[in-house]
């Protein structure tokens, strides 16, 4: 029994580790770009979309 649950649990890691840190590194580079963005807004400030 003490192995299924090893494995188990093993396999949920490898699943959801990877999902972690790609929403780690994305919420990294969303805060590295708010700061560019920010900047860049008022130059299309006169447009808008529908």
């Amino acid at each position: 029994m003490f192995p299924f649950i090893k494995t188990t649990v093993v396999g949920g890691l490898l699943f959801i580790l990877p999902l972690v840190l790609f929403f780690l590194l994305l919420e990294k580079a969303v805060r590295l770009l708010r700061g560019p963005t920010h900047k860049l807004l008022p130059m299309f400030a006169e447009y808008s979309v529908a």
